[in-house]
């Protein structure tokens, strides 16, 4: 499972800390080291969830370090609204943070730290996890932490995933990890989900605005990197539904297959270019000109049979109330024909219409062929 990753690394055993026989040692060491940023050492709290022992202190914001993102799941950010909740009534949960010699790692309250820091807070009360804490636990404690408290998005389940997968062996026991802590745990949507670590950071910010589908976002993996941020900036741009964008990755790869281009050369083509840069007419008509455009080269004589077609019914001049519609791309043998009436006179007026279809060459040729 680890090998699926692209990446192999120990397993629990290895990456735990074994625990200290006398951590209230340790603990005075920090406090003596942060002693001139008035620390204050409390007792020692106890997870009874996790079994974990953790205490409080205060410490100096210089010392955090927001850098490192290792146990960051959030995909939110700091709002104004968490920095001015925070002036006000301070902190009800309190961020947790590890040692790490000189300075300290977050394992949960990224956006509460940056809060603080936007405060001008100088110290900041924090839970310093006991030295003996293994990394699987810690990465347990900053799941918990989010997935406990909400619905986590399809990228910060992908980040809970990964980072769960860095300290377990084999499949089982993610699966097992997963179901705990309130993740997806189905083997099928794990695999697709720690996919989703590898996309672009643009394209993951397309994921968490809804633009792009779990689906989609599983084609893009599979292409160019550039090429995936391109085509996800396109659907975002037009506002394309899922089956739109699922035609629009299969056209466009097709053409690129056929003409023995790249996606790239084909998005960057003159006729492309001119329909994106078009600004005599809005992004609903850019989408469907694009749209037609790249059917018009993967199916050439599917794009002319059609406007063969639509020149025949324009001749007819059928007039309101009435459509003529061939088969799904002229694929199958029935023809659609529609028309409304009012009252039995406006029906007769009808047989007029359908003798113009009889006797239209264009159209016969097309439903003797």
């Amino acid at each position: 499972f680890i090998s699926y990753l692209g990446q192999k690394t120990p397993g629990p055993a290895a990456t735990g800390r074994s625990p200290s026989k006398h951590p209230e040692k340790i603990f005075r060491r920090i406090g003596a080291a942060d002693r001139e940023n008035s620390c204050r050492l409390n007792d020692f709290g106890f997870s009874m969830s996790l079994g974990i022992k953790w205490m409080e202190a205060s410490v100096s914001l210089k010392r955090i370090d927001c850098g490192e993102e290792t146990h960051r799941i959030t995909t939110q950010p700091c709002t104004a609204s968490l920095i001015a909740s925070i002036r006000s009534l301070g902190m009800t949960n309190l961020p947790i943070v590890k040692s790490q010699k000189a300075s300290f790692s977050i394992v949960s309250g990224f956006r509460r730290i940056e809060a603080a820091r936007a405060s001008a807070q100088n110290t900041l009360s924090v839970r310093i996890l006991d030295p003996g804490v293994s990394e699987m636990e810690c990465a347990q404690i900053a799941i918990a932490e989010n997935t406990l408290q909400r619905s986590l998005n399809l990228i910060e389940q992908s980040r809970s995933l990964v980072l769960l997968s860095r300290y377990l062996e084999n499949e089982a026991q993610l699966i097992e990890a997963a179901q705990s802590l309130n993740l997806p745990y189905h083997v099928k949507l794990i695999h697709k989900l720690i996919l989703l670590h590898n996309l672009p950071k643009s394209v993951q910010e397309y994921i968490i605005d809804g633009i792009v589908s779990l689906p989609i976002a599983l084609e893009l993996n599979k292409l160019e990197t550039d090429v995936a941020v391109e085509l996800a900036r396109l659907f975002e741009r037009f506002k394309l539904g899922l089956n739109k964008q699922r035609e629009f990755i299969t056209i466009i790869q097709e053409i690129a297959i056929r003409e023995g281009v790249s996606i790239t050369e084909v998005l960057a083509s003159e006729a492309v270019l001119n329909i994106l840069n078009n600004t005599h007419v809005d992004r609903g008509t850019k989408s469907i000109r694009l749209r037609a455009h790249l059917r018009g080269i993967r199916y050439p004589n599917l794009t002319q049979t059609r406007k063969k077609f639509q020149t025949g019914v324009k001749q007819l001049k059928l007039g309101p109330g009435v459509s003529l519609a061939p088969p799904k791309d002229f694929e199958g043998t029935h023809y659609t024909l529609t028309f409304s009436f009012k009252n039995l006179s406006t029906l007769e007026q009808q047989k007029a219409t359908i003798n113009k279809i009889l006797h239209n060459s264009l159209l016969k040729s097309f439903l003797d062929s």
